[in-house]
């Protein structure tokens, strides 16, 4: 029995090897793929429903900071050239001290108070703040994945759309809060560089509302800017710095 025991321990001693070879064999090729992945860094996330590489994560991530840093800069740069001044202080006072009265500039006596400037409208803050939700349209979804997934957060439903003809039958059949397309897109085997343009006239003339923004390269937002604004778009915006400025602030 002694002996039995003895054997069966060797047999034992040798079997783990044997098993641990037999899993490198079998799983090495995934194994490899794995190890592939992780050094070009193609490991796929779901960020707003999209599926994105790890690189392609980065990249937006990159692209968003670099946006912000840019904004930044040409804000204190602004407020270098004295383009955008602090706030008068209270009762008039400058930084120095009071203000003194400017001649001619007084009001005589009985004279009828000036009219109320009105006051300019405040942020879009389209879609978040009226509880509908947003259909976004381009052709390429994984470009808008952060803003999709921010929208989730904000517990705002999000409907993305690839093309005219989907986004038109989906406004037909639902009641959305805002609406944001790209300009070119792919469509109908064909690349359309007006296709925001289009959704936008196509809405109009059916009667549709609901506020509109472009969502675009700066160029061709200056290019469209005036022809967007006569069809009746909110906002045409190419920092997504500034698009998030109009959602969530």
């Amino acid at each position: 029995m002694e002996e039995l025991a003895t054997i069966l321990e060797s047999i034992a001693a040798l079997l783990w090897p044997l098993i641990v070879i037999l899993l490198i064999i079998v799983f090495r090729p995934a194994v490899a793929a794995l190890i592939e992945s992780a050094r070009s860094r193609k490991f796929s996330i779901k960020i707003g429903g999209q599926e994105l590489t790890m690189e392609e994560a980065n990249s937006q991530q990159q692209q968003l900071l670099a946006d912000l840093q840019k904004q930044v800069g040409d804000l204190q740069k602004r407020i270098g050239d004295g383009a955008v001044s602090p706030p008068p202080a209270p009762g008039g006072a400058t930084r120095e001290g009071i203000r003194p009265p400017r001649p001619g500039r007084g009001i005589a006596p009985g004279a009828p108070p000036a009219p109320a400037v009105p006051a300019k409208p405040g942020p879009i803050r389209l879609a978040v703040s009226q509880g509908k939700p947003i259909l976004w349209v381009d052709d390429n979804p994984k470009n808008n994945s952060f803003f999709l997934q921010r929208l989730t957060d904000e517990a705002t439903p999000a409907t993305v759309a690839q093309s005219t003809d989907e986004a038109m039958g989906l406004i037909e059949r639902n009641d959305y809060g805002l609406i944001i397309s790209d300009m070119g897109r792919q469509e109908r085997e064909r690349y359309n560089r007006r296709a925001g343009l289009d959704l936008l006239k196509a809405m109009r003339e059916a009667g549709q509302d609901t506020p509109f923004v472009i969502y675009c390269s700066r160029r061709r937002a200056d290019e469209t800017r005036a022809e967007a604004q006569t069809l009746g778009a909110a906002a045409v915006v190419s920092s997504p710095t500034k698009l998030a400025s109009l959602l969530f602030e």
